[in-house]
């Protein structure tokens, strides 16, 4: 059985009790327990309710799931970023020290070009705040490590000279 025919058999018993339990008010008077007791014996709400709230529960736990697997992949998605953006310092590096201007390669033509001038904030405390705009505060690390890799000095950060390690796949 879908989930959309569940939802509907629940809509439809719900309707089904609304109008079962008005005609039992009328006989029944407010008697919940003849109430209570009438309803079940011919509709299977209790049932309905049971599996829509175990469906909740599943899909409660696919949530979860899905949200651990998102932030492992967006960790490596910064990792992947992290590794391209110091491959191309590399190549910027070699090719400056080789007086290379351009290189045709397999992956494409590489030429070393100059970079426009950027805004540098000296002092964000005396920018007008009409230049501001409101959002949590968040460390841009992208931009710490393009700032690090471009020559700039960022206190409380450097970049790491690398290292090793083993990796073992199953």
């Amino acid at each position: 059985m879908s989930m959309a025919d569940v939802d509907h058999l629940l809509h439809t018993a719900t309707r089904a009790a609304d109008v079962l339990k008005e005609q039992l008010r009328e006989i029944a008077g407010d008697d919940l327990d003849v109430i209570r007791d009438t309803l079940e014996g011919e509709i299977d709400l209790r049932g309905l309710i049971s599996w829509a709230a175990e469906k909740n529960v599943e899909d409660a736990a696919l949530v979860a799931g899905l949200t651990d697997t998102l932030k492992r992949l967006k960790e490596r998605q910064d990792r992947i970023e992290k590794r391209i953006g110091m491959r191309r310092v590399a190549i910027l590096a070699a090719m400056a020290s080789g007086e290379i201007k351009s290189i045709e390669t397999p992956a494409g033509t590489i030429t070393r070009k100059a970079v426009p001038p950027s805004v540098l904030i000296l002092d964000e405390a005396a920018i007008p705040s009409d230049f501001w705009k409101p959002s949590d505060p968040k460390l841009d690390k992208k931009a710490v490590g393009e700032a690090l890799k471009a020559g700039r000095e960022v206190p409380g950060a450097m970049m790491s000279n690398g290292g090793e390690t083993i990796q073992i796949k199953v």
